[in-house]
Parts: structure tokens; sequence; C-alpha cells
């Protein structure tokens, strides 16, 4: 079961990485900024206690010309990716530490991230998978569940304190004058 979702995850992973030049079906001319994401997450694990994290996310989102995001919509284009890493620890009976690779889709002020993750609990290491829908621009709440192999499974909610830098080069990343809706 665990060398599946390892595939699985690989499989996904690699599979994102080869659309690089045409991020998530984006049309030829779609212009993209291109963003380095770090933030702070404070959360609670269900039956385990607090949890601290950090997390980095990169991602390619597509230009809102003139800010018309019906328009976007409309043509299939409001979609971005991204890559996400992140490191938790959860204050619990056992100390949980976890530690996340995975994709993410990218959406105006919303998201879905997914992957595998290493789980070491009280001594023990265990493979994982997480799935993590989230919604908003820099306050961000986030539900992750975390399928643990051979443990009980792990669900948390919390908020995500995120800081987005433009790192397109020769690009202020500016749509209409406003900051950008994307993780």
């Amino acid at each position: 079961m665990a060398k599946a979702m390892v595939a699985l995850a690989l499989t996904i992973g690699l599979s994102s990485t080869a659309h690089a030049q045409d991020p998530m079906m984006m049309s030829e001319g779609t212009e993209t900024s291109h963003w380095v994401s770090p933030g702070i997450k404070l959360a609670y694990t269900f039956r385990e206690g607090f949890t601290l994290g950090v997390e980095v996310s990169v991602g390619v989102v597509p230009r809102v010309p003139g800010g018309d995001l019906i328009d976007l919509i409309k043509r299939g284009l409001l979609v971005g990716y991204g890559f996400v890493f992140s490191f938790d620890h959860t204050w619990a009976e056992q100390n949980i530490w976890k530690v996340h690779a995975g994709v993410e889709w990218i959406g105006p002020g919303i998201g879905l991230e997914f992957g595998p993750s290493l789980v070491r609990i009280g001594g023990e290491s265990f493979l994982g998978f997480a799935l993590t829908p989230w919604l908003g621009t820099y306050l961000i709440p986030t539900l992750n569940w975390t399928g643990v192999v051979g443990r009980d499974n792990l669900l948390e909610m919390g908020v995500l304190l995120k800081l987005h830098l433009c790192v397109t080069p020769g690009e202020t990343c500016e749509t209409d004058g406003d900051d950008p809706d994307f993780d």
C-alpha cells in the first residue's frame, strides 16, 4: 500500500513538472507570474494537540489582463499550479513531526494541495499522503487530512499566514494595480 501511494505521488509530481511550459493547460499567449510564498501555520490536530509549522510554496499562475476574472474563467485559463514543502510539529502525548512535499492547484483565493508525507510519531516513522484544501490569500484557513500507513490518520484544522513574493524576471506581477488573489 505504501509503495502504491509513493508511486502515485511521484507520478503526479513528475507529470506536473513535464507541463512546465504549458502549466495546467494554459493556452498559448497567456502571460504567467511566478511566485514564492513562505508561510507560518498554527493549527489543531484532532485527538493530538496544537500544531506549528512552516511552509514554502512556488507557484505559476496566469496574469489577469485588466482584472477580468470572468473572461479568464470562460476561457478556462484561471488555473495555476505549484509545488509545496512544509514542516510541522504537533505537541502531543507522543510528539508528532511531519515533513510534506506536494503539488497544488491554484485558483483565485482557493486551491488544493496533495502529496506524500513522512510522519514521525513518538520515535517511529511512517509514510503518509496529505490532502489540503485551502481558501484565502494572506490569512488562509486550511483543513489537512494525512493518511498514515500503519497508524490512525491525522486531521488538522488551522490557519496559514502567507507572504507572496513575485519572482517573475523583469515584472511587477501586478494584475490591475491590486495584489493578486493567488496562493
